[in-house]
């Protein structure tokens, strides 16, 4: 094989489809990848919120239950202490 045909072989080989431990692979378009990372961070982003959002919802019930229940306590002080 002369120098050229290898040099067209490299080129032919980094741009097509290559085999790699007996399977077909394909390289991805250049930046697919950098923009499935920035597509997953932004639903991890969307994922952490929603949590968050239940979390503060869940933590203000318990804070108007403990206050209400403590209203109620309070409440009822004045009544054991008159007996």
């Amino acid at each position: 094989m002369s120098e050229a045909q290898d040099l067209s072989l490299d080129i032919q080989t980094a741009t097509s489809p290559t085999l790699a431990s007996g399977s077909l692979r394909t390289f991805p378009y250049p930046g697919k990848l950098r923009l499935k990372g920035e597509i997953a961070k932004r639903d991890a982003d969307v994922e952490q919120e929603q949590y968050e959002s239940v979390r503060r919802s869940i933590l203000a019930g318990v804070k108007a239950a403990y206050f209400q229940l403590a209203s109620l306590s309070l409440s009822r002080i004045p009544r054991v202490l008159d007996r």
